[in-house]
């Protein structure tokens, strides 16, 4: 389940609504076509590329949803930083474990990479679909 950041109008005031959440049903997933793949550079996040493909960064939730991403801090692409600080955590410091460690977060890292993005008809035709 993902849940959305949409905002609803409480008390005159716009907040976020907590309970609204979507999430591509699985039946339909094969059904969107215009989708491109695209690899994740070092540093770039949901919102970043919302930005570089969509011109807004108010779509980050559907890069993520899109690639049912649920936790953007660890089912995203980590940073060297991050793997090192998760290694180091988890192993103690063990030198062995931690070597080996790391070489697992890099292979996940790497499986991560390419990630799948809508097009703007596709992105469209979602928000379309959402009545957003």
């Amino acid at each position: 389940m993902h849940f959305l950041n949409s905002k609803i109008n409480y008390e005159g005031k716009l907040v976020t609504n907590i309970f609204h959440k979507y999430v591509f049903i699985s039946s339909n997933e094969g059904k969107v076509k215009e989708y491109f793949d695209t690899d994740i550079e070092e540093g770039e996040t949901p919102e970043s590329l919302s930005y570089k493909h969509y011109g807004t960064t108010d779509y980050w939730w559907i890069v993520l949803i899109f690639n049912n991403i649920i936790d953007p801090f660890y089912d995203w692409l980590l940073s060297r930083e991050a793997m090192e600080d998760i290694a180091q955590r988890e192993t103690g410091g063990n030198q062995p474990a931690y070597n080996d460690m790391l070489v697992e977060l890099e292979q996940r890292n790497e499986e991560r990479r390419t990630i799948k993005m809508l097009t703007k008809e596709g992105l469209d035709q979602v928000l379309e679909n959402m009545n957003l």
